[in-house]
């Protein structure tokens, strides 16, 4: 399916309509929280650390597991479900994925979020 023809026009954010600041800043709130509570987490526990110890133990576990393998939910967390295997190995690759990009990005996070990150 074809995308329709947009025209992209370079404006200055105090060109935008009312409703598109308001629109711009629910999602600069929500964008800023998340960053926010990513660094709470790198803060609470070192991604290195957690990347070591789960290429020691956890990775050689999971490399065993068929695909369809259950993974039971041992966190507590409310409405949270088992995962298969596959799941957990997909979240494990986008959780690297967010330190690295965060990582790699990390004068950008703190200009988002400051020098104290979490509330």
């Amino acid at each position: 399916m074809a995308m329709p023809f947009v025209e992209i026009i370079e404006m200055e954010y105090d060109d935008l309509t009312t409703e598109q600041k308001a629109d711009i800043q629910r999602y600069d709130t929500y964008l800023r929280g998340v960053l926010s509570s990513l660094l709470g987490v790198f803060k609470q526990a070192s991604p290195e650390q957690w990347a070591a110890f789960s290429a020691m133990s956890v990775d050689p576990v999971l490399a065993t597991l068929d695909d369809s393998a259950i993974v039971p939910n041992s966190t507590g967390l409310a409405g949270a479900k088992d995962l298969t295997a596959a799941e957990f190995k997909q979240l494990q690759v986008m959780s690297r994925g967010l330190v690295k990009l965060a990582q790699d990005n990390l004068p950008l996070v703190v200009k988002a979020i400051g020098i104290n990150g979490s509330k």
